[in-house]
């Protein structure tokens, strides 16, 4: 059977194979549902069908190969595919090996479809295939590594060029509030200013959170003990402060202390409540 229609035939198969790869490719299949882990499976396996049967010169077939990014339907699924799957925090080695392992699947499930098995040539035109999927392999993690040394240069030039400055303006306003011989209403603005420059520091710290989910780095958390309560009160006491007009009112019982990373939970919580303070009816 000629292999583009194998692979209609058999896409169910080769499907539950792309499953059971996908599952590997850990912590971020851990969870995902079958229809999660398949999403564009099909398409892409009938895309690649329909264009193994479309006529195609040599002077196509070069252009092709010289080709950066592939149109039609089959640029279209890999490039759904690609986008579900760093919405699901897959990183680009798994994504690439998944492809690998399905030419795999395809190749060696239509093998053992054929009564004669393969011919040396088709043999040979395989493992030249493998070869370059091994250089691949390679190549991506490398091509990562080398990439993961710039991100972290930028990540120290991010956190100096822009902490330097802030600590100076936090230093300056307490020094002020500090000192001795300002109006009230002069506090009150020195004290708009630190509180300015404590949201610039947590915005700093957003970026650079933001960034390293963006290259599939996991979120520190580090815990320590403190108490839930007075967290969630320094929170509502802040966002009271920047919004007058509204109330915020806390409930707090029972014993809560336990271990905890109070700077994400007053992030968290603090985007929560400010988003319900601007988006929300506050009526």
């Amino acid at each position: 059977m000629h292999l583009a229609k194998f692979i209609r035939a058999n896409i169910e198969p080769i499907a539950r194979e792309w499953e059971e790869f996908a599952k590997t490719c850990t912590p971020a299949a851990i969870g995902m549902t079958r229809s999660d882990l398949l999403d564009d499976v099909t398409r892409i396996l009938r895309a690649v069908a329909e264009d193994m049967e479309q006529p195609q010169t040599p002077a196509e077939q070069e252009a092709k190969g010289r080709s950066q990014r592939s149109a039609g339907p089959l640029g279209s699924a890999a490039s759904c595919h690609v986008s579900l799957r760093i919405d699901s925090r897959f990183d680009l080695v798994q994504i690439v090996s998944e492809y690998r392992a399905m030419r795999a699947s395809v190749v060696r499930l239509w093998a053992k479809s054929l009564p004669n098995g393969l011919n040396e040539e088709t043999r040979a035109a395989i493992r030249f295939d493998e070869a370059i999927d091994e250089s691949i392999a390679e190549i991506v993690p490398a091509y990562l590594q080398r990439e993961s040394q710039f991100r972290d240069r930028f990540f120290g030039m991010l956190g100096h060029d822009l902490r330097t400055p802030i600590n100076a303006i936090h230093l300056s306003a307490t020094a002020l509030i500090n000192g001795r011989g300002l109006k009230e209403n002069e506090v009150n603005m020195a004290s708009r200013i630190l509180n300015s420059c404590q949201h610039l520091d947590r915005m700093v710290r957003d970026i650079l959170d933001i960034t390293r989910g963006r290259f599939g780095e996991p979120m520190h958390v580090n815990r320590s003990p403190a108490d839930l309560g007075v967290i969630l009160h320094d929170i509502v006491d802040e966002i009271q402060s920047a919004n007058p007009n509204v109330l915020v009112d806390l409930a707090a019982n029972g014993d809560l202390r336990g271990e905890w990373d109070g700077q994400r939970l007053s992030q968290l919580i603090s985007n929560l409540v400010t988003n319900a303070i601007q988006y929300g009816n506050t009526q």
